[in-house]
């Protein structure tokens, strides 16, 4: 089996946004931000992913009050899932990558932004 690169982002629930709003400004500000993690692995899982957010949040951010936020025992898979979402993404490909890729042909469509008009014309133009 090879390991692949996953994405996971990781956002706050209304109910926590709501919450945190009663408390310190500065939670809200580091909770109201979606996060992106990432993660190689052969078996992908989303619980592992839910337990590593929680492992960081309670061990590396500065806030005592969040601890009380969450409970007595903030890492576990029913406290992650009271106050986030978490969606799943497979890596499939690179721009950077792609872009040398794209065939000379009539089929693309311009899309009036200057700079990205010009990008598919050096690309899908006969050389």
């Amino acid at each position: 089996m090879v390991a692949i690169n996953i994405y996971y982002i990781i956002k706050p629930k209304p109910e926590l946004l709501a919450e945190a709003e009663k408390r310190d400004e500065s939670i809200l500000d580091f909770l109201s931000e979606p996060q992106c993690w990432e993660h190689t692995e052969k078996n992908p899982q989303f619980d592992k992913a839910k337990l590593a957010f929680l492992i960081e949040v309670y061990t590396n951010k500065p806030f005592p009050e969040l601890m009380d936020f969450l409970g007595e025992k903030p890492i576990s898979i029913n406290s992650f899932d009271k106050w986030w979402s978490i969606e799943r993404y497979e890596f499939y490909g690179n721009v950077d990558e792609s872009e040398d890729d794209i065939l000379p042909c009539s089929c693309v469509e311009f899309t009036s932004n200057e700079n990205l008009d010009l990008w598919l014309k050096k690309r899908t133009q006969n050389t």
